[in-house]
């Protein structure tokens, strides 16, 4: 959404969407997922079905509920624990410069990396350092005037690669399963999930792993690959985890007296009457598995 904002912004030669969007009268405090895209269709003449398409919110016909998606696939009622991004953009400038547009992808949240240039997305700008805005001349422009296209690249590792392979397979319904998985992703439970439920598992599972050895806010590149970090070697990688969370309780005075008390933090944050406890259960069948080792 955001990126094609931006792209008609620099087709009609503005320097900064600020005055596309001072024209459809839409304060930068209404730029969110909820953008207000009836003021935005007044000014675009034939282009309305296009933007209803890249819209985040759902147009629901005689209802007062709201509903937000992406490339149309439904992100649920909420979006409070911000699977997308609305204020510090990402881009990969090779896919930029081939198709002339940014990839909805990227305006995931969890999307730390490009599978298909196999290197990480560019947030800053090398030249400047500050975070890429919306507020910019154009897709590979910086507001300091910089080239995008001229950003370092910084490639990924093979797990990166293949989790981003598997995020975008879920974003655009591909069949994951065919994908490459050396990095033993539990790729049958993952396939199974509802797009707002993979996004919340990664996020979640990433916060609670980096937060065992920091106590600073993670950045998404770290949140990403501190969730991906438990789910890969599976179940491995998620045992070990666990044992990691098990020790920090003992630590904390939290005696052993059964498998939920010593690890109810944890099991009460992602399975006791959450919205997706169901879907992401083979989490919480493999942690019974572990208490049973």
């Amino acid at each position: 959404m955001l990126g094609f904002i931006l792209r008609v912004s620099e087709l009609n030669g503005y320097e900064t969407p600020y005055h596309i969007l001072r024209l459809a009268n839409i304060n930068h405090d209404q730029v969110t997922a909820g953008f207000p895209i009836h003021k935005f269709v007044e000014i675009l003449g034939n282009k309305t079905e296009a933007l209803k398409k890249v819209s985040y919110e759902k147009s629901i016909s005689n209802s007062k509920k709201r509903e937000f998606k992406i490339v149309e696939r439904s992100l649920g009622a909420s979006v409070k624990n911000a699977p997308l991004r609305m204020q510090e953009l990402a881009i990969c400038p090779q896919c930029v410069e081939e198709h002339g547009y940014i990839d909805a992808f990227f305006d995931l949240s969890i999307a730390i990396a490009c599978p298909k240039h196999k290197r990480t997305v560019v947030h800053k700008c090398h030249q400047c350092g500050n975070n890429l805005r919306l507020f910019r001349p154009g897709l590979l422009t910086c507001k300091c005037g910089a080239d995008l296209r001229d950003s370092p690249f910084e490639s990924i590792g093979n797990d990166t690669y293949e989790f981003m392979e598997i995020a975008h397979s879920k974003l655009y319904e591909q069949d994951i399963l065919t994908k490459a998985n050396t990095s033993n992703f539990p790729t049958k439970s993952l396939a199974a999930l509802s797009l707002p439920a993979f996004l919340y598992m990664i996020t979640s599972l990433g916060h609670k792993n980096f937060a065992l050895s920091n106590s600073d806010e993670p950045s998404a590149e770290e949140r990403v690959k501190a969730g991906l970090d438990v789910l890969k070697n599976w179940p491995t990688g998620y045992y070990n985890f666990l044992d990691k969370v098990g020790t920090i309780s003992t630590k904390n005075g939290i005696k052993s007296a059964g498998l939920r008390n010593q690890f109810s933090d944890f099991y009460e944050s992602m399975f006791k009457g959450r919205k997706f406890s169901k879907e992401i259960s083979f989490l919480r069948e493999e942690f019974i598995r572990f208490g049973n080792t």
